[in-house]
Order: C-alpha cells, then structure tokens, then sequence
C-alpha cells in the first residue's frame, strides 16, 4: 500500500484538502490535520477508491460530484441525472448512458458517482479500459461503472452485455460513458440475432445524455 501512496499522490490529496496529513501502517492509514468529520469521510472514500483502481490517471484521485462544474447546460443535466440515478428507488431499475467528445467531464462523473454509491454502502463494480473484468456470479441491486467503453468488441462489451442483463432480472444501477453515441455502440455490439433482446432491455433503464463542450484539460493544463 505504501508504493501507491507516492509523493504525487499526496499533493494531489493536499491540493483538495488544505492541512490533510497521512499516516501510513502497513495496510492502515490514518487521517489526520483536518477536523471535519464529512472531509475525513471524503478523504477515506477517495483513497478506497484510488486504492481499487490505482491504474487510473492521477487527475480521478479526488473527482466527486460536489466538486465537479457543469460549464453548460448538456452537463449541467448531466450531474442532475447523476442525482437523480442516486435517489433512486432501490426497487427500480436505471442507468445512464453518457457519450461525447473527451475531457468534458464524463470520467469525473463517473468517478465521484461510483464514490457516491460506495458511501452508501452499495456493492460498486468500477471498470475501465485499464480494469474490465466483472466476477462470473453477479448479485442483484449492484452497481456497474463503465467508463470509457468506446469500442464494441472484445471483453469490456462482453461485460457491458453481462450486467445489462443482471440489472434486468435482479435489478441495479449502471453508468457508462462513451465518445459514441448509444445508436452506435449497440448496432456494433450486438448481433442481429441478440440485438432486439438487448434494446428492448434497455429501453426503460438508459436515459441517454450527449455531453458537449471545451476540453477541461487543456483549461486546466499548467501552462494557461
């Protein structure tokens, strides 16, 4: 654990929360020079989070929905969604399928969502290019984050297809993002022979957003 928590780790915790101190103790670390209990809670949940999928790049270590800024109004409805799928009744069904060009925030929200649902308790499944496997037994009302499933091939889809159709005989919440549009992704990703079976499944789970707008990075790049 203590190769993960590396000195840009630490900045990148520091730059978010003024104060924060870490201490490290083999598979222990305790939290220290910041008082408030909801800012330690968020501390602990971000570092669980980095600790599952430490392959993620540096700029996901402290996304979360509060601290995402919608710049226009496609993301502005987009964190409404996110709430929304939140606040959800556990009894139901719903995901969201948000696609559009990179650096507009879709990873942020995906992330600081995954975070939200893991404070609740929920069993969060987070996949990505870089982490794509789901376990062979799935359990009902679980949670999946796909981010960045942008190609219709191979064993991310598979699994995309495989807790599709979890969440609609047991139940669950599923977000995905994309830089292709929904349309796309299915008429890829399914064969003829399964395409109606899935779209039908889908059609009262998915609200689909198109998310649009400048590059967050570049705006955030050191040299501006």
């Amino acid at each position: 654990m203590s190769d993960l928590i590396t000195d840009a780790v630490l900045n990148e915790l520091q730059r978010h929360y003024d104060g924060l101190r870490l201490e490290i103790n083999n598979d222990d670390i305790l939290v220290s020079g910041i008082s408030d209990k909801d800012t330690i809670k968020k501390v602990e949940i971000d570092l669980e989070f980095y600790l599952d999928n430490s392959e993620l790049p540096l700029e996901n270590l402290c996304c979360r929905l509060d601290n995402y800024e919608p710049h226009n109004d496609l993301q502005k409805e987009l964190l409404e969604y996110a709430h929304k799928l939140l606040d959800l009744d556990t009894a139901m069904t719903g995901g969201i399928y948000a696609w559009g060009a990179p650096g507009v925030g879709k990873s942020h929200v995906a992330i600081g969502i995954a975070k939200e649902f893991m404070s609740k308790g929920q069993d969060v499944y987070f996949l990505s290019a870089e982490n794509y496997r789901l376990p062979d037994n799935l359990g009902p009302n679980q949670v999946f984050i796909f981010d960045d499933l942008n190609s219709p091939y191979g064993t991310y889809k598979d699994n995309f297809k495989k807790a599709v159709i979890n969440i609609h005989n047991k139940g669950g919440r599923i977000f995905v993002t994309s830089n292709i549009s929904y349309d796309e992704f299915m008429d890829h990703a399914l064969k003829i022979e399964e395409k109606q079976r899935y779209m039908d499944r889908t059609k009262q789970m998915f609200k689909v957003l198109h998310i649009e707008g400048d590059s967050q990075r570049e705006q955030k790049a050191w040299y501006q």
